[in-house]
């Protein structure tokens, strides 16, 4: 079983206090991009797409904060 909180749930920035007794993928249930950036502990991961759609990272046994960023354009100020 994964216990997870929500630090932070923006446009362009997803916190996430994670803990797990065993490996998993925590799935974030927003739309995979282009942009989209990951890390585990300051440790840069590798986003997954899930199902073709939705963003994952591998999750590690323990107590973790994943950080998931993007620099999409989409976000940036002026983009339409």
């Amino acid at each position: 079983m994964v216990f997870r909180q929500f630090l932070t749930y923006e446009p362009e920035t997803v916190r996430i206090s994670t803990q797990s007794a065993i490996a998993g993928v925590l799935i974030i249930s927003d739309e995979q991009f282009p942009g989209w950036e990951a890390s585990m502990d300051d440790r840069a991961e590798s986003i997954l797409t899930v199902e073709n759609a939705l963003r994952g990272v591998h999750l590690r046994a323990g107590s973790h904060m994943v950080v998931s960023t993007s620099d999409a354009i989409a976000f940036q100020p002026g983009a339409a």
